[in-house]
C-alpha cells in the first residue's frame, strides 16, 4: 500500500459550510475528547476439552494407613538413691562440698571415701578388682554424689547391691547369682532381670544385635519356643536395650505405610510400567516381590484398575503418588484443544501464511464486511462532465485451504500434526485446533511474527537554489571548492556524482512573449548527512544568502518495504483524443487524461538490524509547457526523473541534486510602434537575451521510529522543521 502525501490546502470544508473570510475572524475554539468506549480485550483463553466436557469416572475413596507404634515405659527408675542405707543425710538434695583426688587408687580405698561422705555401711566381694583416677572439688548433692559412686563402679565392672543394713560391692559377672532378684525384699537389689517379648522376628536374630550394647558381665538368653530374650542388666543400661528392642523388633515391611491409588486415564499395567522405569532414575528402586530388602513395592491389579505401592516411609509414598497423578492422564501433547491468538501488530492473514510454510495448516478465511465508497468532485477538464462513481466491495467469501497428506514412509513429525486455522480478518485474530506440542511451536513461531512493524518518518526539504557566479558550476562543485574540509569535521560525505541524461535544447514560448530554451540536466549530485548537521544553514554558507528557496518541506511516515509518495505540483489535463461533428473542423469534444506534475518523490524505506535505513528513490520534477512547435491546444509535459538505492543511517540525511535549469529569456526594447514594423523593425529597437540558472536540490531525512518512539517527540521534530524553514525564507 502506497502512502501518498500532496502539498495542497491546509484546511479543508464540507460542502455548503461558510469558510472564515479571514484568520483573524476564525474564533478558536478548543477541543473536548469525548469519553470514548473503550473495546473488550479479546479472550485467548485455551479451551481445553477435559475441562470443558469432561469424562465422567466413579469416585474413588483414597487413604493412607500409616500405623503407629506403642512405646513401652521402662519399668523402674535407671538410678535409685538408697534413703534407708545412707544416714546422717537429713536432706538429699542439699548441697554440701565435696573433694577427692584419686590417682591410680584401687576400687577397695575408693568405695571408703565415698561411704565417709555418704555415711553408708559397705561390703566389697573380693572379685572386685580396678583402680580410679579422679579428682573432684566441687558442691554437690548427696543424690548426684551417689550417681557419680554408681558410675565409678560401673566403669570398673561393678555395681552396688542394696541389702538390709548395708551395700554390697560385687562385680557384674555375679549378676546372675544375686539372690534378692526375684523375691519381694526391701531394699530392692541394684539388679534387674527382664523378660523382653519378641513379637515380629526371630530372638536369635535380636540376641546377636544386643550383645555389643550390653555391660560387661551382663548376661542374655534366648528362649527359642516364646521367642524370648531373659536379661540380667544393670538397671542404668535397661532403657538402652529396650530401646534397642523396639527398634529392632517391628513387623518389617508389613508395617510400612501403604496406598491405593485408582488409575483413572491410563491402564495400571502400563502405569506400572512407566514407574518402573521412572522411579529408579529418581534414586528409588522398584520392586513387585518380597522382601524388598527396602525398595519400592509396586503392584497392579488390572481387574479394579489400581495400583497398590508400599514403602518404607510415607515421603516416598507421597512422592509415588504426585508421579502417579502426573502419568496417570491422556497424552497431553497428542491431544487437540483450541487455542486463540489475538494479533498485536501484524494481520492475521498475514501471520497465517507463515504458519502454512512451515506447518501442515488448513486454513479458513472469513470474509471482510462489506464497505461502501463514493468519489466525486474531480478535477474536470474543459469539455468534460463531471461523475460520481459509486464503488462497493464485493463481501468476501470465506476461503478454505486444506492441509496437505503425509507420504507413506515418511516419518511424522510435529510440524507435520494437523493444525486447523480459523483466520478472523474481523478481529483480527487466530483460531487455531491443534495438539500442546504443536501450539507450543505455533505460538513461539507467531510471536517472533507478530511484532511492531518498523516505520520511519521522512522528512523532505525541496530546495531550488539559484546559480551565480560561485555556484555556476553546481552545487556539489562549489561546495567541495568552498568547504573541503567540512566532509572530514562534519561527517559530511561526497558520494559522487550521477549522470541523469536528459532531453534538452527544448523551446517554450512565455505568455509574455519571450521564449525559454532547455539545456538539460548537468551531472548529478547526492551528499549524505550525517546525525547533528545544519542542513539548511549549510545550503545558505555554499550557496549564498538569499539563494535558497525552500520550495515544500512535507513530512511522511512510512513502514518498512511500503511506498511512501510526496507530490507537491497539480494536475495537468493532456489531451488523449476528440472528434469533430464537421469534416476537417476543429475538434468539438476532446478526451482529457490528467497527468501528475511537479515534484514527485517516491521513497521506499528498508529499515536493517542496525537501524540502517535502504532507501529506494525515484525522484521526478515535470512541468507543463505550451510548445507552439507541437500544438497550441496541449500542454508538453517536460519531465526529468533520478532513481536510485542508498543506504542511510537513523537521524541522517541525503542531499539529491544535480537537476540544474536554464532558463533564456529574450527580450527587446524600442520605439512602440516602429520597432514592430517588419523589414526595418530592427532599426528602432535592441535585442537582449537573459540567462538564468538554477538547482533542484532534495533533502531527505530519515527517523527510524521504534516502540520507544512518542508523538511529542515527533510534533516536536514537525516544529522545528518549520521553525528552519521560516527562517531561511526570511533570509
Amino acid at each position: 500500500m502506497a502512502a501518498c502525501l500532496t502539498a495542497a490546502a491546509c484546511k479543508s470544508f464540507r460542502s455548503g459550510a461558510q469558510a472564515p473570510a479571514k484568520p483573524e475572524e476564525a474564533a478558536e475554539v478548543g477541543l473536548v475528547e469525548p469519553d470514548a468506549m473503550r473495546a473488550e480485550v479479546l479472550d485467548d483463553t485455551p479451551i481445553i476439552v477435559a475441562e470443558v466436557a469432561p469424562e465422567k469416572t466413579d469416585g474413588v475413596e483414597e487413604k493412607f494407613v500409616f500405623p503407629e507404634r506403642k512405646v513401652d515405659e521402662p519399668s523402674r527408675a535407671p538410678i535409685e538413691y538408697p534413703n534407708n542405707l545412707i544416714k546422717g543425710i537429713a536432706d538429699p538434695d542439699a548441697k554440701k562440698a565435696v573433694k577427692f583426688n584419686f590417682d591410680a587408687t584401687p576400687l577397695t580405698e575408693v568405695v571408703p571415701g565415698f561411704a565417709a561422705i555418704l555415711n553408708f555401711s559397705y561390703l566389697i566381694d573380693p572379685s572386685v578388682k580396678g583402680a580410679v583416677t579422679m579428682t573432684v572439688d566441687s558442691e554437690m548433692t548427696a543424690r548426684e554424689t551417689w550417681e557419680v559412686f554408681e558410675h565409678i563402679l560401673w566403669l570398673a565392672g561393678a555395681y552396688a547391691s542394696k541389702n538390709p543394713g548395708f551395700i554390697h560391692i560385687m562385680p557384674f559377672a555375679k549378676m546372675p547369682k544375686e539372690h534378692r532378684i526375684f523375691a519381694t525384699h526391701d531394699p530392692v537389689a541394684n539388679v534387674e532381670v527382664a523378660f523382653i517379648q519378641i513379637r515380629y522376628i526371630k530372638s536369635a536374630e535380636v540376641l546377636n544385635n544386643l550383645k555389643p550394647f550390653m555391660t560387661d558381665g551382663a548376661s542374655i538368653t534366648d528362649i527359642p519356643n516364646s521367642n524370648t530374650l531373659l536379661l540380667v542388666e544393670a538397671p542404668a543400661n535397661m532403657p538402652k536395650l529396650r530401646e534397642l528392642v523396639e527398634r529392632l523388633d517391628t513387623k518389617g515391611e508389613a508395617a510400612w505405610p501403604h496406598i491405593c491409588l485408582r488409575c483413572q486415564q491410563v491402564p495400571a499395567e502400563t502405569l506400572i510400567e512407566e514407574l518402573d522405569a521412572l522411579l529408579p532414575v529418581l534414586g528409588l528402586p522398584v520392586t513387585n516381590k518380597g522382601p524388598s530388602g527396602g525398595q519400592i513395592k509396586l503392584t497392579a491389579l488390572p481387574r479394579l484398575q489400581v495400583i497398590v505401592a508400599s514403602a518404607a516411609l510415607p515421603e516416598i509414598l507421597k512422592e509415588v503418588e504426585n508421579w502417579c497423578r502426573v502419568l496417570d492422564r491422556e497424552d497431553q501433547a497428542e491431544k487437540e484443544n483450541i487455542f486463540f491468538y489475538n494479533v498485536q501488530h501484524s494481520t492475521a492473514e498475514q501471520l497465517n501464511n507463515a504458519l502454512a510454510v512451515f506447518f501442515n495448516t488448513s486454513a479458513t478465511t472469513s470474509g471482510k464486511p462489506s464497505s461502501t465508497k463514493s468519489t466525486s468532485a474531480k478535477a474536470t477538464a474543459p469539455g468534460s462532465t463531471p461523475t460520481a462513481t459509486p464503488e462497493r466491495s464485493v463481501p468476501g467469501a470465506p476461503t478454505t485451504t486444506k492441509r496437505k497428506e503425509l507420504e507413506p514412509g515418511v516419518q511424522a513429525t510435529v510440524f507435520d500434526t494437523p493444525v486447523v486455522v480459523y483466520v478472523d480478518e474481523v478481529q483480527n485474530r487466530l483460531t487455531i485446533k491443534t495438539t500442546h506440542r504443536a501450539y507450543a511451536l505455533v505460538a513461539a513461531l507467531l510471536s517472533r511474527h507478530d511484532v511492531p512493524p518498523r516505520q520511519v518518518m521522512i522528512e523532505a526539504a525541496i530546495a531550488d537554489i539559484r546559480l551565480t557566479e560561485s555556484t555556476e558550476f553546481g552545487f556539489s562543485y562549489a561546495a567541495a571548492q568552498k568547504f573541503g574540509s567540512y566532509a572530514l569535521s562534519h561527517a559530511m560525505v561526497n558520494t559522487g556524482g550521477v549522470t541523469i541524461p536528459m532531453p534538452g535544447g527544448t523551446t517554450t514560448d512565455n505568455a509574455d512573449g519571450t521564449t525559454t530554451t532547455s539545456e538539460g540536466i548537468a551531472n548529478g549530485m547526492a551528499m549524505l548527512f550525517k546525525k547533528d548537521a545544519n542542513k539548511l544553514a549549510f545550503l545558505t554558507a555554499v550557496a549564498g544568502r538569499g539563494n535558497v528557496r525552500i520550495i515544500s518541506a512535507p513530512q511522511i511516515m512510512a513502514a518498512t518495504g511500503q511506498e511512501a509518495t510526496i507530490n507537491v505540483g497539480a494536475k495537468v489535463p493532456i489531451v488523449t483524443g476528440g472528434y469533430s461533428t464537421t469534416s476537417g473542423g476543429d475538434l468539438t469534444q476532446r478526451t482529457y487524461q490528467y497527468q501528475d506534475t511537479g515534484t514527485i518523490l517516491t521513497v521506499t524505506p528498508y529499515v536493517t538490524a542496525g537501524n540502517d535505513v535502504q532507501l529506494e528513490i525515484k525522484q521526478e520534477v515535470s512541468s507543463a509547457a505550451i510548445d507552439s512547435a507541437i500544438s497550441k491546444d496541449t500542454a508538453t509535459i517536460l519531465n526529468k526523473q533520478l532513481q536510485t538505492t542508498l543506504v542511510v543511517p537513523d537521524g541522517g540525511t541525503v542531499m539529491m541534486g544535480g537537476l540544474i535549469d536554464t532558463e533564456k529569456t529574450n527580450t527587446n526594447s524600442g520605439v512602440p510602434w516602429l520597432k514592430d514594423v517588419p523589414w526595418i523593425g530592427w532599426a528602432f529597437k535592441t535585442n537582449a537575451t537573459s540567462s538564468k540558472r538554477s538547482e533542484l536540490l532534495v533533502l531527505i531525512t530519515v527517523h527510524v521510529v521504534d516502540k520507544a518512539s512518542t508523538t511529542d517527540r515527533l510534533i516536536n521534530r514537525y516544529q522545528t522543521a518549520l521553525k528552519e524553514i521560516r527562517e531561511s525564507i526570511r533570509e
